[in-house]
């Protein structure tokens, strides 16, 4: 709602300084000694980190799918690249900052998933793209997959 408007970068900016010291403590990684609530305090905090394309999220989104394209075997690694809690933030922001190859990537990954929570979360991201061609393809290929 604020995004667009004058105030925005200054709503993002303190809302980021109230979220980077839970960010700081946690991290993005699931520890051992991790409560119930430091683990739903992370996909919390990742999630609007991710949204506010703070470089804390996007550089962590971008490594993680760079890495993953690299694989050899991405197909298998597919469902645990990332934890399932913040997988859908993750890959959004890595599509949002990537390129037609990403795109195309994680497009592949759909088609080759079996499991539908995957899925799902891969046809979330691939909205995320900026790049007006890939959302008008994404959009058509949604219409003909459908008809």
């Amino acid at each position: 709602m604020l995004k667009g408007t004058p105030v925005y970068p200054t709503w993002k900016a303190y809302l980021s300084s109230l979220l980077l010291p839970a960010h700081e403590r946690l991290g993005f990684d699931s520890r051992a000694g991790d409560t119930f609530f430091d683990t739903q305090l992370r996909v919390v905090i990742i999630d609007l980190l991710c949204s506010l394309n703070h470089e804390a999220c996007s550089s962590k989104a971008g490594s993680i799918l760079e890495k993953w394209m690299e694989s050899g075997s991405p197909d298998e690694e597919a469902e645990t690249v990332v934890s399932p809690d913040y997988r859908a933030a993750i890959f959004c922001t890595a599509i949002a900052a990537g390129n037609r190859q990403h795109w195309d990537f994680m497009k592949q990954r759909l088609l080759n998933a079996v499991n539908a929570n995957f899925k799902i979360d891969i046809v979330k991201a691939l909205a995320c793209t900026e790049d007006q061609e890939l959302l008008r393809e994404y959009v058509d290929g949604s219409i003909t997959y459908i008809s």
